[in-house]
Formats: C-alpha cells, sequence, structure tokens
C-alpha cells in the first residue's frame, strides 16, 4: 500500500485535530500545522502528499498558500475546507485550481473522495 501522507493546516485547533483524527482513521499519515506560514516555512523538507487547507486564517490564507505551492511548481493537490458557503466561494477555489472545495462541517466520504483524486494525481505526476 502507498503512503498517503497528508498535511492539514488550521488556525482552529479543535478542527485541525478532528481533521487529523478522521484523517488516520483513513489510513493517512497525517501532519498538522497551526498555520500557513509554519507549513510553507516546512515545506521544502517534506515528502510530496495531498494538503487540506482551511480558508481564513491569520498571516497566510488557504490562497495564499496555494498560490505559493503553485509558485513552486510543487504540483500537490490542495483540498480547501471553509465554513463560508456560497457559489462564490466555490467558484473562486475552482478558478485558483483547488482539487476540492469543502464547506465545514463536512462528511468523511467528501474528504475521501477529495484526497483520492489528489492521491490518484500525485501518482499520476510520479510516473
Amino acid at each position: 500500500m502507498e503512503l498517503r501522507l497528508v498535511y492539514v493546516i488550521d488556525d482552529d485547533a479543535d478542527m485541525l485535530h478532528s481533521t487529523a483524527f478522521l484523517l488516520r482513521s483513513m489510513d493517512c499519515e497525517v501532519q498538522t500545522f497551526a498555520d500557513g506560514a509554519a507549513f510553507l516555512a516546512a515545506f521544502r523538507s517534506l515528502e510530496p502528499g495531498c494538503v487540506v487547507t482551511d480558508l481564513r486564517m491569520p498571516g497566510v490564507n488557504g490562497y495564499e498558500l496555494k498560490a505559493a505551492l503553485d509558485e513552486c511548481s510543487a504540483g500537490w493537490p490542495v483540498v480547501l475546507m471553509t465554513s463560508e458557503s456560497g457559489p462564490d466561494t466555490a467558484a473562486e477555489a475552482a478558478a485558483r485550481g483547488f482539487a476540492a472545495y469543502l464547506r465545514k462541517p463536512f462528511p468523511a466520504d467528501l474528504l475521501a473522495a477529495a484526497l483520492d483524486k489528489g492521491f490518484a494525481a500525485l501518482s499520476e505526476r510520479r510516473s
């Protein structure tokens, strides 16, 4: 079985821990970050994986985090999670190239589907 690395970034500690717990129950290896800046500081030393990030965070928000990864040509799938709703947010996420948009709270099956798609894209890039 291929290692499924997921990096979760959220400034809400409860959401960060519950998402990590859920991902571990899906047999993912999880590393958490309390903000976007901490993730970006560690990024170059991390193995490729999928990123699950909150949109609204102090400092580096989800959009800025995705843009920074795109600048590096990382090619890591990024799933955006947010408590904001509406077609504008979903359309903006799609336009910015996020692998998926999840509205908090989200069901486990939607997160699993988004990550399956992300890991498939990562495998394809490695080939």
